[in-house]
């Protein structure tokens, strides 16, 4: 059999890490359970149970072939050499250490024939594993939608400054004003003025806002926005060119005489 390195031979060197892994992970740990039932025999409380067991004078033991003692459930009963015994599961770490000390390969003990590569002990004592991803996941959502919001914000704000122009006025400087929105209420606006003036500016009112000197007639505030102004360019040769010669679309006054019958 010949053996060909390289990318000819990917499959075949796959499979073969596989079981070498396999077989490392599932390996039993040789003289575990050996050292159990060693120490069952100079445990005084496992050789009374014992009694109890080969008398059948306790229902909660049984012993298997290799000697070990069980519950019910199939847990092994571990001799401890100070203090009280304890079960497998709550003596775990000291089992542990026992193992490492001696074949430094440290795995825990089967419940039942099957295993798997999570068989293998590890100390931890920190916070739970699922509650770190779970944060971490959490955080990097929360930056993924900071950079979403500010990418759309910078968008419209490019969309908006397209459309926008810069504009600033002095004071006395002639402005037309859009006051139909204001006036005229909800009448129809074909036919109405989108712009009444000019008028002249009287003073700026913050950043964004001017203060208009407007005739008597017009029952408004004075303060307008700057998109609400327009500047008013002169004609020089026709005056009245930006006087309205139709009629009013609405009577705003009382007449002086009465209609005749």
């Amino acid at each position: 059999m010949e053996y060909k390195p390289g990318k000819a031979n990917l499959v075949a060197d796959a499979l073969i890490q596989k079981v070498e892994l396999a077989a490392t992970a599932t390996q039993p740990t040789p003289g575990l359970l050996e050292l159990i039932s060693e120490g069952l025999q100079h445990d005084s409380q496992a050789r009374l149970i014992r009694e109890l067991v080969a008398q059948g004078k306790t229902r909660r033991f049984w012993e298997d072939d290799q000697g070990l003692l069980r519950t019910k459930r199939g847990s092994v009963f571990v001799p401890s050499e100070t203090g009280p015994s304890y079960w497998m599961w709550r003596s775990f770490p000291t089992i542990c250490k026992r193992v490492r000390r001696r074949e430094q390969v440290p795995l825990r003990l089967p419940r039942d024939s099957s295993h798997s590569p999570h068989m293998v002990a590890i100390p931890y004592r920190g916070p739970n594993p699922a509650a770190f991803r779970f944060a971490k996941q959490w955080k990097e959502q929360v930056e993924l939608a900071k950079t979403s919001l500010a990418r759309a914000t910078k968008k419209m704000k490019k969309w908006a400054d397209s459309k926008r122009r810069h504009l600033e006025f002095e004071e006395g400087d002639l402005v037309l004003v859009r006051l139909f929105q204001r006036t005229h209420g909800k009448r129809h606006k074909g036919l109405l003025r989108k712009y009444e003036g000019p008028f002249p500016i009287e003073k700026r009112i913050g950043k964004v806002a001017y203060r208009v000197k407007l005739p008597a007639q017009l029952e408004c505030h004075p303060v307008f926005h700057i998109s609400l102004l327009k500047p008013y360019y002169a004609d020089h040769e026709d005056p009245t060119r930006n006087k309205s010669k139709r009629a009013p679309v609405a009577m705003t006054s009382s007449l002086e005489h009465e209609p005749e019958e």
